[in-house]
């Protein structure tokens, strides 16, 4: 694996994205005469890890991802309610930690096995995906729980058809059953009296993120579509804790604020890249993980503009470097 990415291609294209990223976020930041800031080098920061994920022991993945259920799962037990104890890390954003390890697990560990993947595979597969859903609900993360249906939707279609007709309604009804039990069961985290399901019904169409993204496209200038919006209006959160802290929720708003139009043209060359990789490979399950990754961080800003980049940039390693030569292609 390390020996594939080394001798292809996909380092030095992973190279030059970052650099083109981290230039535009350089450009910005003169442009706006702010203070240097860790955006400019945050593209270059994760062309480092996805070399590091190389190095990284698969076992070590796959214990990691474990323990972090595990864990999880222990202070959903316990009724700890991170909102309380940790206030800058909520339980909304532990699912996207959770989310963004799986992606990396799948991709390292089980996407270059291919068409040799075990039944034990799919099912620990969906047994990841039940685990996700069920915390994701009760961690009040409308986006984390709709990222994680897909991926049990998915996991349930690709276990299905390792079975006959009676077992797929077997896997049906237990898919069915998780999706009722998070529903009607009692709230498990601390003293919360609803679930992210609930918190769809409550807030509908008026949500703050919906209020962003409309702003966001209202104010925005010639200059300002070229080095990123920054007349827009945000969500103020953490209010009277050290500093209060403007929140754009969303990734990809604040990317263009952060890398201005050219760093979002290179992520979007990216993604397209991968996308179109999966789609000649007809890699279903990776297309959907995915889409699913992207739509989590639709309402959610932490996420192009912090070292998860390097999320992108190693499926994109995984796709155009170890099945550079499947099609006689050479990345491409």
């Amino acid at each position: 694996m390390q020996s594939s990415l080394r001798n292809s291609p996909v380092k030095l294209r992973i190279s030059l994205f970052a650099m083109a990223i981290s230039v535009s976020a350089f450009v910005v930041i003169f442009y706006y005469r702010e203070k240097f800031n860790f955006y400019a080098t945050n593209a270059l920061a994760s062309a480092g890890l996805v070399y590091a994920l190389y190095l990284i022991k698969l076992n070590h993945i796959r214990f990691l991802l474990y323990l972090i259920i595990s864990l999880w799962c222990g202070l959903v037990l316990w009724k700890i309610d991170l909102d309380q104890t940790i206030i800058s890390i909520g339980q909304n954003g532990i699912t996207l930690h959770f989310l963004i390890l799986y992606v990396v697990y799948f991709f390292r560990v089980h996407f270059p096995l291919r068409d040799t993947r075990t039944l034990l595979f799919r099912i620990e597969n969906y047994l990841f995906a039940a685990v996700l859903f069920t915390l994701a609900v009760w961690s009040q993360g409308r986006s984390a729980a709709g990222a994680a249906l897909i991926v049990l939707c998915v996991a349930t279609c690709i276990l299905m058809g390792e079975f006959d007709r009676k077992r797929k309604y077997w896997v049906i009804a237990v898919s069915l059953a998780i999706v009722f039990f998070n529903y009607y069961s009692p709230v498990l985290m601390g003293e919360r009296s609803y679930s992210a399901i609930d918190r769809v019904a409550i807030s509908g169409v008026s949500d703050v993120r919906f209020t962003l993204w409309v702003d966001y496209f209202k104010s925005l200038t010639p200059e300002g579509l070229f080095m990123g919006n920054r007349d827009s209006n945000c969500h103020n959160i953490l209010v009277g804790y050290s500093r209060e802290n403007c929140n754009i929720h969303s990734s990809y708003l604040r990317a263009h604020q952060a890398y201005g139009l050219s760093g979002v043209v290179m992520i979007v060359v990216i993604l397209f890249l991968c996308f179109r990789r999966l789609l000649k490979l007809r890699e279903w399950f990776a297309i959907f993980i995915c889409m699913a990754l992207l739509a989590r961080v639709a309402t959610d800003e932490a996420f192009f503009t912090t070292p998860y980049l390097a999320v992108v940039f190693f499926v994109y390693s995984k796709v155009m470097g170890d099945y550079s030569s499947a099609d006689g292609r050479s990345g491409e």
